[in-house]
């Protein structure tokens, strides 16, 4: 599992950028956990994988508004990259 800081309420949330080698891995499910009583405030969005087979991988992932088409042109998004070895 993959546990990222987001707030739903701005709109933006998590997801992969690139799709990993589904032969390695696959996303299973992605939720958005509140981090408090209010449930548009700020909380994590959890990414749950399955591995298949040992190998090792990138997880590229992008904190984007999904409805928006321009995302690639956006500077507000955020990016990041995640080793993943799988044993």
């Amino acid at each position: 599992m993959l546990r990222l800081p987001s707030n739903i309420g701005t709109g933006y949330t998590w997801e992969l950028s690139e799709q990993p080698d589904s032969s390695l891995l696959t996303l299973i499910s992605r939720e958005y956990k509140s981090g408090g009583d209010e449930d548009n405030g700020p909380g994590y969005d959890e990414l749950l994988f399955k591995a298949h087979r040992k190998g090792k991988l990138e997880l590229k992932l992008q904190y984007v508004r999904p409805w928006k088409k321009d995302n690639a042109g956006n500077p507000d998004i955020r990016r990041k990259t995640y080793p993943v070895i799988i044993e």
